[in-house]
């Protein structure tokens, strides 16, 4: 039998193993305000990407500039 996934009840990936995250997330694991990280998204110190009018944070950058 094989295994049915719950579409409905995802499940939570930890923060550091999810790929991207949104600009409110990144603030709040951060602790930097929202302008200094649009400011280290538009220097090229936090990779990013936009899909459609969201630009979501890769996580990776975000630990990196962190020093984690």
């Amino acid at each position: 039998m094989s295994e049915e996934v719950q579409l409905d009840r995802p499940e939570r990936i930890p923060f550091g193993e999810r790929l991207t995250c949104s600009v409110d997330a990144a603030t709040k694991v951060s602790g930097l305000s929202r302008s200094m990280i649009y400011n280290k998204m538009k220097s090229g110190e936090i990779e990013w990407v936009k899909i459609g009018a969201r630009r979501l944070i890769k996580v990776s950058s975000l630990l990196r500039l962190l020093g984690e």
